[in-house]
């Protein structure tokens, strides 16, 4: 048996092991979920800084004709992955 303390009302309940591990497996997937949402920010901010770079790169270069060809493949690459995450995680 746990004793579990109620945050909103601080009342104290004493559940059987099967409810606490319930409760536990709720945090940890909510945890979870917060992480991956953060990885995924920080991807996004990456490919971001990465497009700006290749155009920044573009615009400085001799290969004027290849970098939106990379541009867009990088576009498609994080839109598929961004979708398959989203099927998974939403």
């Amino acid at each position: 048996m746990h004793q579990i303390k109620c945050p909103h009302c601080g009342k104290e309940f004493t559940i059987d092991e099967a409810s606490y591990a319930d409760i536990l497996n709720q945090v940890r997937t909510k945890e979870f979920n917060d992480e991956i949402h953060e990885k995924l920010d920080q991807i996004k901010s990456q490919h971001q800084s990465e497009l700006e770079l290749l155009e920044e790169r573009a615009n400085n270069t001799c290969l004027r004709k290849y970098i939106p060809k990379a541009i867009i493949y990088f576009k498609f690459r994080i839109h598929i992955v961004l979708s398959f995450v989203s099927l998974i995680y939403d």
